[in-house]
């Protein structure tokens, strides 16, 4: 047989010498189901640019050109210096108009020299000509100096910088030596 269906069963009916089913797919299922919205972490729980982010995203807008294209890589350039490593990472690019509208997410970037910057992205342009007019948006990696640094969002930051990085409750105990003045007599 073939395997035309991966979900829950949520309830059999019998009809005669038949059952009947209802059926939900996984993802359906899971969507149903209470779980914390907010998690208890040291990153950002919010989208960037979301309405809890409060980050305008077109006070972060860059316009550039296509200067190369490869597969998965957009080479832009008109953009100047833009600092760190990752700078677009989790962000996105807009190109093309109407027909050829686009929108690829960026998974990385690196500034290739004074005006040349790499992105990489998940899917290549399509019918897009290299010295096409494109609009980035830098992402956001989560960490609270991030926040405050690039987007002067602080306020809005919704992670909890000072969970600490090993839960207290679940570390293993350190064992060592006892003191001789200490225990049982």
């Amino acid at each position: 047989g073939q395997l035309i269906f991966t979900g829950e069963v949520t309830k059999v009916v019998p009809n005669g010498e038949r059952l009947s089913a209802r059926c939900t797919d996984v993802v359906g299922t899971l969507m149903q189901r209470r779980y914390p919205h907010i998690l208890v972490e040291r990153t950002c729980n919010y989208q960037i640019y979301s309405r809890s982010c409060g980050v305008n995203k077109n006070n972060h807008k860059q316009s550039a050109t296509v200067k190369s294209q490869a597969p998965l890589i957009v080479e832009a350039s008109g953009l100047g210096e833009l600092g760190d490593h990752g700078y677009f990472a989790g962000g996105w690019l807009e190109v093309g108009s109407s027909n050829t509208f686009q929108i690829r997410p960026i998974l990385n970037s690196s500034q290739e020299d004074a005006d040349s910057l790499k992105l990489d992205v998940p899917q290549q342009l399509i019918d897009i000509p290299d010295g096409e007019l494109l609009t980035i948006y830098p992402g956001c990696d989560g960490q609270a100096s991030t926040c405050t640094q690039r987007y002067n969002n602080y306020i809005n930051f919704g992670g909890f910088p000072d969970v600490p990085e090993v839960n207290p409750f679940v570390k293993a105990v350190e064992t060592g030596t006892r003191s001789s003045s200490v225990g049982k007599k």
